[in-house]
């Protein structure tokens, strides 16, 4: 899913989507502004995300798996939220390219 939207001060409208999305991965410019960064954090504190960064593979944030994780339990599924910063994204590009790897092929 791609978005793109004007929101206010307390970043409520970059919440209300994150909540309802529940994304296991954000591709984000280089740089945001203080209060969406941490709107962002605070999404993945919320749910106990670990965060994945691209720019640092080791970071993480929130708890750790457990060896007793009861993957059955939807209220303990182990969530990771990947966070890919890109200098350039285009989204008619991104699109293309997933609607020319789906179609269906006309030669069968």
């Amino acid at each position: 899913v791609w978005d793109q939207h004007t929101d206010d001060y307390l970043r409520s409208s970059l919440s209300t989507r994150l909540t309802q999305l529940r994304p296991c991965e954000i591709i984000l410019p280089p740089k945001l502004s203080a209060s969406t960064e941490s709107a962002i954090q605070h999404y993945c504190h919320r749910i106990g995300a670990r965060i994945v960064s691209s720019d640092d593979p080791s970071s993480s944030v929130g708890p750790l798996p457990s060896d007793d994780l009861d993957l059955t339990s939807s209220t303990n599924i182990f969530e990771v939220v990947r966070i890919e910063r890109v200098d350039e994204f285009h989204p008619d590009r991104a699109f293309q390219s997933l609607s020319d790897l789906f179609r269906p092929n006309k030669s069968s």
